[in-house]
């Protein structure tokens, strides 16, 4: 059980990475440098780094290296994505604001995670500090990309 949650997280995590990754390559208009760079670029970096640190955390969790499978986690990442509209071929509002759900959907995620694995006792120091840490970098994120949608 706990495995699965770990890795439905972890998916979830490469999903949002592939999503904001794919809107600063599709970055244009007057907002290009700001969006490519010091937007998206700033938040896919970091959940890349993130991604490591949670699939490293989950191995110690549940003492198992299926967090770290790269079919299951494709796998899941794809369901996700398909579920949200692809940054692709839209203006950067359109995109900021799509980028602004699925970060949103993606902190509510979290904040189940913790829950569960407090809730199983597997909530560790170390995945309580990461989560937390997770929690408090996305929230900064939401913040930029809400503002982002206040300017059109």
């Amino acid at each position: 059980m706990l495995n699965k949650t770990l890795i439905a997280f972890i998916g979830c995590t490469k999903a949002l990475s592939m999503w904001i990754h794919s809107a600063h390559h599709v970055s244009k208009g007057p907002s290009f440098g700001a969006d490519h760079e010091l937007l998206y670029g700033r938040i896919y970096n970091g959940i890349l780094e993130n991604f490591d640190k949670l699939v490293e955390k989950s191995i110690v969790v549940t003492q198992s290296e299926n967090c770290a499978c790269p079919i299951k986690i494709s796998k899941i990442a794809s369901i996700i994505l398909e579920s949200y509209k692809s940054p692709v071929e839209k203006q950067p509002s359109v995109v900021a604001e799509n980028a602004l759900e699925i970060l949103g959907d993606h902190i509510v995620n979290l904040d189940e995670l913790f829950k569960k694995l407090d809730a199983a006792d597997k909530l560790t120091l170390g995945m309580n500090d990461l989560l937390s840490s997770l929690a408090n970098q996305y929230e900064e994120y939401y913040y930029l990309l809400n503002q982002r949608c206040k300017g059109g």
